[in-house]
């Protein structure tokens, strides 16, 4: 059904919706959750490992279940694109945290664990978009390539003259840049909403899944 035809949301486009979602979530456990990342796991990473050299054995625990609810989230999705699917269905599994959270109401460590699982999904199903490659769950990988294209435009070699990044390359790294941040705000300006907000980026989510038909 969703097989053929033009995509819903263009490709670059679907870039950034995804970065927007993953600031959003990432901000929610940051500011609700004792400042852990659900998508940033190079953040949780480093905290882990203070955590423990001070011996703050409950914040270890903390971490280490976010850490691994994403990796969790992240076998899954590759299990799903290595058994035939595209990355509609693990991108559409991602949101499924989103809607427990609404309706079950989870608290502390498990929130982060389900939100973790669910930035792991998403980040695993897609991370190239229109030919060009942007993980959309982290922006340190992006905000280099974003240099490179720059220095490839502003001083091409002929290595690049011969092989020149997709034209649209430059623009989708600095545009998911700024989704992302931009994510983290909406969020912040979404705490009023209780429990809905964990709705809200199925609103994006939906469209962005339904356009990832092609297998990877």
């Amino acid at each position: 059904m969703f097989s053929s035809g033009t995509p819903l949301v263009p490709a670059p486009l679907r870039a950034a919706l995804l970065c927007l979602i993953s600031g959003y979530v990432d901000a929610i456990g940051y500011l609700d959750y004792g400042h852990v990342f659900a998508a940033n796991m190079t953040g949780n990473t480093v905290l882990l490992w203070i955590s423990a050299a001070q011996g703050e054995w409950s914040r270890v625990v903390t971490y280490a279940l976010t850490l691994a609810s994403f990796l969790a989230g992240g076998l899954l999705a590759e299990a799903t694109k290595r058994a035939g699917a595209t990355p509609m269905l693990p991108l559409l599994l991602s949101g499924v945290p989103l809607v427990v959270m609404y309706a079950a109401g989870l608290q502390g460590d498990w929130t982060l664990a389900a939100l973790a699982f669910g930035m792991g999904l998403q980040g695993a199903s897609v991370s190239r978009f229109a030919d060009v490659n942007v993980q959309t769950v982290v922006v340190t990988s992006t905000i280099l390539k974003l240099a490179e294209s720059l220095i490839h435009r502003l001083f091409p070699t002929r290595s690049d003259l011969a092989s020149p990044l997709p034209r649209h390359a430059f623009p989708v790294f600095w545009l998911t840049w700024l989704a992302y941040g931009l994510g983290a705000a909406v969020s912040l300006a979404a705490l009023g909403l209780g429990p809905l907000r964990f709705l809200l980026p199925l609103v994006v989510l939906m469209p962005v899944a339904l356009s990832e038909t092609r297998r990877a």
